[in-house]
């Protein structure tokens, strides 16, 4: 196969998994929706920022990344500034342009929403046989080390 049409088929089959996946954690994620409030729009921003890297984003970028205009990821961030889940940062060279950094505190927040979803969604996986446990978790590192190539070169 020649180069692009195998990036291509790659690229095809990466958006199928992505929408299977997310279709069957929605699934599993919808019966406890009233309990875990991971799916909110604040959570994603705070997600987010916990998983952006060293350099904090702007709000510009922050807003661009999250699909939403500045004027919604300010109504989203501020609430979150009051609680002490994340804070602003002006620029040094461009005091215009303001990052948006998660706190400790919002850390902890990420940390224990995801921990209740794991904790809900550890029986549905009493499905797999112990064979089939160590082939998920192989195949989720395997997944979350490509993907980890994927970020960087974007």
């Amino acid at each position: 196969m020649e180069k692009g049409k195998d990036n291509l088929y790659m690229a095809s089959e990466y958006v199928r998994f992505l929408s299977r996946l997310f279709l069957t954690a929605k699934r599993t994620y919808g019966r406890h929706q009233d309990d875990v409030r991971s799916g909110s729009r604040a959570f994603d921003v705070l997600f987010m920022l916990q998983v952006h890297g060293e350099r904090p984003p702007t709000m510009s970028c922050l807003a661009n990344e999250l699909g939403i205009s500045k004027q919604q990821l300010t109504k989203l961030i501020n609430p979150l500034e009051t609680r002490g889940l994340v804070r602003r940062m002006h620029d040094n060279l461009n005091r215009r342009q303001v990052h948006v950094i998660i706190t400790p505190e919002g850390e902890r927040a990420v940390d224990a929403l995801l921990d209740a979803q794991a904790s809900r969604l550890a029986p549905d996986m009493d499905v797999y046989t112990p064979e089939e446990k160590q082939d998920f978790l192989s195949c989720v590192s395997t997944i979350r080390r490509l993907l980890g190539k994927l970020e960087t070169a974007g």
